[in-house]
């Protein structure tokens, strides 16, 4: 018997991963020339390395699909974790350099920081997951992630856990991985995070 929970998740996913071969597939065989066709695709490549890496940490061993025009039918193998690890790896080093340096015109899709933050998080997984260590290169990303100063921590500990900030711990995903539906407010600096009791609730942050 399926579970339904673990059911909606790998739905989610890979009709997130069916997006995104979808439009990589049309700009790829689209004739129409327009600028940035190369960091659009980048872009939809490191999202969909996102969707895999969700997979990877929540059924590891899961098929990969990398292209929408498959024949009727289709169903694709199994794959090892190890090679799963690899996809995510090699389409996240591949594209990241084509991803853009801003962090305010990107908000809600990838740039270089979050995508490098993504990598990081699937080395300091590597060892548990493909049985090889890869703890200084995870380092190495987020040290560099850090001295580009674009990003900071609230310098009072205690604020995530405060009651008075409702799903203050989405300020993670708010920075690192921002959800399209959040409003965000260049001048005043807020990210909305939620909603409840008759208010809205928003979150301080300092993006430069």
């Amino acid at each position: 018997e399926e579970d339904a929970h673990l059911n909606n998740i790998w739905n989610a996913l890979y009709s997130g991963v069916s997006s995104a071969n979808r439009v990589l597939y049309q700009f790829e065989n689209s004739t129409i020339e327009m600028n940035g066709k190369e960091n659009y695709i980048a872009e939809l490549k490191v999202a969909r390395a996102f969707y895999y890496y969700l997979l990877l940490e929540a059924f590891g061993n899961v098929p990969i699909i990398d292209r929408f025009d498959v024949p009727d039918g289709y169903l694709p193998a199994t794959e090892p974790r190890s090679k799963v690890f690899e996809f995510v790896e090699s389409e996240l080093k591949n594209n990241i350099n084509n991803l853009s340096e801003d962090v305010l015109n990107t908000y809600g899709r990838f740039n270089k920081w979050n995508a490098k933050m993504l990598l990081a998080r699937l080395y300091l997984n590597a060892e548990a997951w493909i049985g090889t260590p890869m703890y200084n290169e995870c380092e190495n990303l987020c040290n560099e992630i850090i001295a580009t100063n674009k990003y900071r921590l609230d310098g009072d500990y205690s604020l995530p856990f405060s009651t008075n900030t409702l799903i203050i711990s989405l300020l993670c995903l708010g920075i690192f991985f921002s959800l399209p539906t959040q409003e965000f407010f260049r001048g005043q600096g807020k990210i909305k995070v939620g909603t409840g009791m008759d208010k809205t609730y928003y979150i301080d942050i300092s993006i430069t």
